[in-house]
């Protein structure tokens, strides 16, 4: 209890993200991007139940990164804070597939840690903002193409898989 109030503390900003999950049915729940890590397991635990009564599995995070989310026929995998999305989605791909081969990409996210808003001191303006480098939004854009691209194989090869095991079915009957 005493680590739940210390996470909780107002004023405490950060890049929290959770992930909540039953091993046996693959349900899940997530949260990303939380003021505080506890917001962020309440938030995923909560998700998760709607699914599952035995959300026993759960990691949390509040360091900046990328984040992945790979799910199967009861398997999960996830990833939290990986230096980047090809990392990330290794990482829950590998995971998800100890439990199962049809694993695919659920979500992909990453944790920003929010910029700290200071007060004038003695009535003086705050300075200009400072610039932010293109490479963060260039990078956030090829993720998004990435995901886009990862997304659209997978059900690509889900549809074929589903396609190939409908025809020997039929194959099967005659």
């Amino acid at each position: 209890m005493l680590l739940a109030a210390g996470l909780a503390i107002p004023g405490v900003a950060g890049a929290a993200s959770a992930v909540f999950y039953d091993a046996d049915t693959g349900a899940y729940g997530y949260s990303m991007n939380k003021r505080t890590v506890s917001a962020a397991m309440q938030q995923a635990l909560g998700y998760c139940v709607q699914r599952s009564p035995d959300c026993s599995g759960q990691a949390s995070t509040n360091a900046p990164g990328f984040s992945a989310l790979y799910t199967g026929t009861h398997a999960v995998g996830y990833a939290l804070s990986e230096k980047d999305d090809v990392a990330a989605q290794r990482k829950a791909e590998a995971m998800c597939r100890r439990q199962a081969a049809d694993c695919q990409l659920a979500l992909l996210w990453r944790e920003r840690v929010p910029v700290p808003v200071t007060l004038s001191q003695q009535g003086r303006p705050l300075p200009a903002p400072a610039r932010r480098a293109a490479k963060p939004e260039a990078q956030d854009a090829a993720m998004n193409e990435a995901t886009a691209r990862a997304v659209a194989a997978a059900n690509a090869a889900a549809a074929a898989a589903a396609v190939e095991a409908a025809a020997e079915a039929a194959a099967t009957r005659k």
